[in-house]
């Protein structure tokens, strides 16, 4: 099957180039990712691929569906290679705006790659829950239902790595709700507000990279994982009440000087058995001075907004003043002894 495709291929280029110049030509090349022979396509300069130019691709993965890298398909002006990517079964996908939303995971594979594209159109958004266990079932007729049991054998809480890419502009809430097997995630840059619950009781995440143009964390965000450190972006506005909370090993948060309010407890921890931790503010003390920040007290439960004790602030040569000042060394934010 291989060398026929690779015959006729040949054969298709040949009789292009019998009926035009080269310099009236374009060469497109697809390569499928694996074993397979590269198949060429040539079309006339300044024109496009038909539909049934594109060579089918090879679905031999139990875990993976594979497609064709997105490209501009008119006006065709200069020979260029189109390559396969995959992204994981069992992401159920619904057309809205400008794209598609992936609504749900419902696959048994434990490495999720989320595609660009879908059908032709990019995938924008990430709907609320689409991650988490919960929603898996819904309340009807007053009792609790699988909704889809009809179509998928669900497995149990299945995702370890999940992978999104950079069309992505809009994240749902809840999206990783208590999903207690994920374990690092980087947000893509574009995305500029994470809503309440994104890693809710995420009990497993380790790390978290969250993106370049966040504006706006909201409640609950970071709440009983497992992350020792956080950077939060630079032009980042807003911590929501309760944003960045409960984490027992959380030893320091890096906070932008862009930050101009904070809701009650916006990063506060237990006042028992954890860890106390650390704010590397990018700003002067006169700065943090601005900063709206609510003080509503919370049982058991330490603010670190509540007082200075715990907050440094950015001094890029050693101070000669008394109180709590930090700096980078190597990358890595350092108290000042």
């Amino acid at each position: 099957m291989k060398k026929l495709t690779l015959l006729l291929s040949l054969i298709f280029v040949f009789a292009c180039f019998s009926g035009c110049s080269s310099s009236n030509a374009v060469t497109i090349t697809f390569v499928q990712e694996g074993n397979y022979q590269p198949v060429i396509r040539v079309v006339e300069k300044g024109k496009k691929l038909s539909v049934l130019d594109f060579p089918e691709l090879v679905q031999d993965d139990e875990n993976f569906i594979y497609y064709w890298e997105y490209f501009e398909n008119k006006n065709l002006t200069e020979d260029f290679v189109v390559n396969s990517k995959k992204y994981t079964k069992g992401l159920v996908f619904e057309l809205g705006g400008e794209g598609y939303h992936l609504s749900k995971y419902v696959g048994s594979y434990a490495y999720v790659i989320v595609p660009d594209y879908y059908n032709g159109l990019p995938v924008v958004g990430i709907n609320a829950s689409a991650f988490d266990e919960d929603s898996l079932t819904e309340y009807k007729n007053g009792v609790w239902v699988d909704k889809y049991s009809e179509k998928y054998n669900l497995t149990g809480n299945r995702t370890r790595f999940v992978e999104w890419p950079s069309t992505i502009q809009k994240v749902g809430a809840s999206t990783f709700y208590e999903n207690r097997l994920l374990q690092e995630f980087v947000v893509p840059d574009g995305i500029e507000e994470l809503p309440w619950g994104v890693f809710f009781r995420c009990h497993s995440l380790k790390k978290v990279t969250l993106p370049q143009g966040l504006k706006k964390m909201g409640g609950s965000v970071l709440t009983e994982t497992q992350i020792t450190s956080l950077v939060i972006p630079d032009g980042t506005v807003e911590l929501d009440a309760l944003a960045i909370s409960y984490n027992p090993l959380l030893e320091y948060v890096v906070m932008p000087k862009s930050i101009n309010k904070m809701g009650a407890h916006a990063i506060c921890y237990y006042t028992s058995g954890h860890v106390k931790t650390k704010i590397y503010y990018k700003g002067t003390h006169d700065d943090w001075m601005f900063i709206e920040i609510d003080r509503t007290p919370f049982s058991g439960t330490t603010d670190v907004m509540s007082s200075e004790e715990y907050v440094y602030f950015y001094s890029e040569i050693e101070p000669t003043e008394s109180g709590n000042y930090w700096h980078y060394v190597d990358g890595e934010p350092k108290i000042w002894a």
